[in-house]
């Protein structure tokens, strides 16, 4: 019997109709606030901030807007000397995150984790136990053709 490519497709989508709600995900409420302001898309390297500053007000209550972005650039300037760009950032690290966690907010040393090893297993029991994590990965985002830090 010769299998028809027809009747796969066919099947698969009666299962999908079936069962439309394989859902793989959690929703953890962490505040959100987009890099820009301050800034401009296509300058920005404000992400690493903004990061630390979405688990800092899901943690701390903390109200995130432009100012906030802001005072962690002066910070960066003030302790390493990174360049403000207009308050478009620089490039952060998981070291400088944890350094604006303790100095910047009330995380502890011992708090604020750097994992190097890509655990799976700890980052899935974290968003298990509603602890929102920074999971810091670079890219070149291509948009229109030319690399692009946005």
């Amino acid at each position: 019997m010769k299998f028809n490519k027809e009747v796969l497709f066919f099947v698969l989508v009666i299962i999908f109709l079936i069962f439309p709600t394989f859902v793989f995900a959690k929703i953890i409420d962490v505040p959100f606030k987009s890099q820009v302001p301050p800034g401009s898309w296509s300058n920005t390297r404000n992400c690493g901030q903004t990061s630390f500053l979405m688990i800092d007000s899901f943690y701390n209550k903390n109200i995130i807007n432009e100012q906030s972005i802001k005072d962690i650039d002066d910070w960066l300037y003030n302790k390493y000397g990174d360049n403000q760009r207009n308050y478009n950032g620089d490039y952060t690290n998981v070291s400088k995150l944890k350094e604006i966690a303790i100095n910047c907010s009330n995380f502890d040393f011992n708090s604020v984790l750097i994992i190097n090893d890509g655990n799976l297993d700890f980052l899935k029991k974290q968003i298990e136990l509603d602890n929102p994590v920074i999971v810091a990965v670079y890219t070149n985002m291509l948009r229109k053709g030319l690399t692009k830090d946005v």
